[in-house]
């Protein structure tokens, strides 16, 4: 008993202009611009329908003859955008053994009219019957013709792609009722699925961050997405998926307990798998991926369906668009695309609605909603493993050599990354400043180098690094600001590290900011002969050395300026600022901070890779539990700093496993946390994070 999939709703295309191959057979392919084609590559029901096709004999196929439509019309108008595209070599990610893969390089918008495209044959089978209605780009289904399908139509489950605008046109006042059942004849809501992009809502006026992290997502898609508002059709049906590019869904359930969903990649947010090729038919994929999963089901329903959906839609933009010979037209590879479509390292978490909206738990994470034993096993992995150990369960975000799982981590240098990537594209001659906040020995400037470096690719880049608190005048500023200068002039990009901008100078309360704000805003310094110099495109990293947080660093000066000092400086130093980031180091902040162990497993892992590679095998590094534990939670003395000094007294080369014989002696110990606790840590048969 087969089910069936039928389809209606717009079928528009791309015109494809594509070069051809001038030697066959040849992998360094040499391309003759002149020899220039143009075809049709199909999208909207015609690219699900063909994407479907691939299951049979499991689903039977339902669509109009839309190819046959438009070849025939004299007065088409069904075009969406003019692609150029140019050959990809995709030898490394696709499993194709096509001769050529292309990707696009241009794109130009074309005006069209949608239409509206149904098959005439709806007769009902005794399996399983799913309708996928897509919607018209940019316009509205009003026709009579398309509600007296929908209404004859009576599938057991209705998918609707609904593009911009939202929530509007006849056919939709009807399709939110839901599809009329066969056995009673009465329209049933609960059988209705609407999938939406996030940039439409967006584009809608709801109120959602884009790729600073998922839990930041889900938070403002909660907080956001309002029943009562314009859109409150739509968040209140039924089923609700809301795609984020390739990388994750939102599945919001309408019914009485508004569950809503999480299904998410842990290593990316929005639009990173996209980044750099984008592929038409994205959402295509996801549809016939999700249509697929729902339709071979016995009760339809969406739970389960956003995983196949979703790996659809990374293997279409995987495997691009490939023609199968020199002369072909290129195409879709329908085949490659939907004959894997399982998780692929996909997650889903259920979406705590409650706290959020109550605002019970503001500093949330998917982590620390772990049990504290699941979150330091995460952190042994790690260590034992790799630092990309947790993905099975978190999220994790990686600049360069840069590991971050602590959400509020991820979320600032995310920020930054974005902030850096648009500063490079323009063409400002003044610097941009980035302040720096943490703990003592924390790994601040490091850790914010790694991002500069990945945000700066590919651009020559120079790192430089001053000390203020070796400073003893004012003056040595100019020196500092003119290695900046020069190595500028030499074409690198300079990321200039500025430690303790926050300490006195001449028995002055943060004294250097008013010798470093003029050059930060206005991008020039006075030299030595007090000639005005300009210092030329560069990046400012302000290390804090007395406060944890920005806000504690707003604190002091705030009592400053209650006792009496002087504050205009500091508010021209605050105005400079383009970027903040609060980095958290390898120690406990508070008594809620439980993830701390994984932020120091990050740590530690890299420095093992560094200062003991002789005992990694593989990716696994063998070390016993009891050292391990006491090394993920004894507070460290001086942070970072300290973690290094200890493992460089370990005798690494005088054992096959990090054991309590490779450690140094306790006197050792003792000057870089408490031996007693760490020997209590060890011994213990279980070690909790307290």
């Amino acid at each position: 008993m087969s089910s069936r999939v039928i389809l209606a709703g717009d079928a528009p295309y791309d015109m494809v202009l594509y070069p051809q191959k001038s030697t066959p057979g040849q992998r360094n392919l040499q391309i003759d611009k002149p020899r220039q084609r143009m075809e049709r590559l199909w999208g909207g029901i015609q690219l699900i329908s063909d994407l479907l096709r691939v299951v049979q004999p499991q689903l039977e196929i339902c669509c109009p003859s839309v190819k046959q439509h438009v070849m025939g019309s004299t007065t088409d108008s069904s075009a969406r955008h003019l692609l150029q595209l140019s050959i990809y070599d995709s030898r490394l990610h696709s499993r194709s053994t096509s001769s050529v893969s292309y990707s696009v390089e241009n794109i130009t918008t074309l005006e069209r009219e949608g239409g509206w495209h149904s098959p005439t044959d709806t007769n009902n089978t005794s399996g399983t019957t799913v309708l996928v209605l897509e919607d018209i780009e940019d316009g509205v289904i009003d026709n009579d013709d398309a509600i007296d399908f929908f209404l004859r139509a009576q599938p057991d489950f209705v998918v609707y792609h609904m593009t911009s605008p939202l929530g509007a046109g006849k056919l939709w006042d009807v399709a939110r009722l839901g599809p009329v059942r066969r056995d009673t004849r009465k329209k049933d809501p609960t059988k209705l699925a609407v999938v939406i992009s996030a940039d439409d809502l967006r584009a809608e006026g709801v109120e959602l961050s884009k790729g600073l992290s998922w839990e930041r997502t889900c938070e403002d898609f909660v907080l956001n997405m309002n029943p009562n508002g314009k859109l409150a059709t739509l968040a209140t049906c039924a089923h609700l998926v809301v795609l984020f590019g390739c990388d994750g869904a939102i599945y919001r359930q309408g019914g009485g307990d508004h569950k809503q969903t999480l299904v998410f990649d842990p290593s990316r947010t929005e639009e990173d798998y996209i980044r750099g090729r984008w592929v038409p038919g994205i959402t295509e994929a996801f549809i016939a991926g999700m249509t697929s999963h729902l339709a071979q089901q016995p009760h339809p329903g969406l739970d389960g369906s956003m995983i196949p959906g979703l790996q659809a839609a990374r293997l279409l933009v995987a495997e691009g668009i490939h023609s199968q010979s020199t002369k072909a037209c290129p195409i879709h590879p329908v085949q490659l695309v939907m004959e894997d479509i399982g998780p692929k390292g996909l997650l889903s978490i259920t979406i705590p609605s409650e706290d959020i909206y109550g605002g019970t738990n503001p500093d949330w994470s998917i982590l620390h909603s772990l049990p504290e034993s699941d979150a330091f096993e995460i952190a042994r992995d790690i260590v034992r493993e790799g630092p990309s150990a947790g993905l099975r369960q978190v999220p994790l975000a990686t600049f360069n050599n840069l590991f971050v799982y602590d959400r509020r981590e991820m979320e600032d240098f995310r920020s930054i990354h974005k902030i850096i990537e648009s500063y490079i594209t323009k063409e400002s001659t003044r610097p941009l400043n980035i302040a720096l906040f943490g703990p003592g020995r924390c790994g601040k400037s490091s850790s914010a180098m790694e991002v500069a470096v990945t945000a700066s690719r590919p651009h020559k880049i120079r790192r430089l690094h001053f000390n203020l608190g070796e400073f003893e005048q004012p003056n040595v500023l100019v020196n500092a600001f003119n290695s900046i200068c020069n190595s500028t002039l030499e074409g690198y990009l300079t990321i200039a590290c500025f430690e303790g901008f926050d300490n006195d100078l001449l028995d002055k309360p943060l004294g250097w900011l008013a010798h470093m704000s003029s050059c930060m805003s206005s991008g020039t310094f006075l030299d030595v002969g007090r000639s005005p110099k300009h210092i030329g495109r560069a990046i400012f990293f302000l290390e804090s050395s007395h406060a944890a947080t920005f806000d504690e660093f707003e604190r002091r000066l705030q009592s400053l300026a209650i006792s009496g000092k002087p504050t205009a400086n500091y508010t021209k130093f605050i105005a400079c600022i383009h970027g903040t980031v609060n980095i958290r180091g390898p120690g406990q902040c508070d008594a809620f901070d439980t993830v701390f162990p994984v932020r120091r497993a990050v740590i530690l892992r890299n420095m093992l890779d560094e200062l003991a590679s002789c005992q990694t095998y593989g990716h696994h590094f063998p070390i016993e539990d009891n050292v391990l534990n006491g090394l993920l939670l004894v507070p460290l003395r001086n942070g970072v700093k300290s973690l290094r000094s200890f493992l460089k007294m370990c005798k690494f080369d005088e054992r096959p496993t990090f054991d309590r014989m490779a450690l140094p002696p306790p006197s050792q110990i003792r000057l870089h946390m408490d031996y007693d606790e760490f020997k209590e840590c060890m011994d213990s048969r279980r070690c909790q994070v307290t």
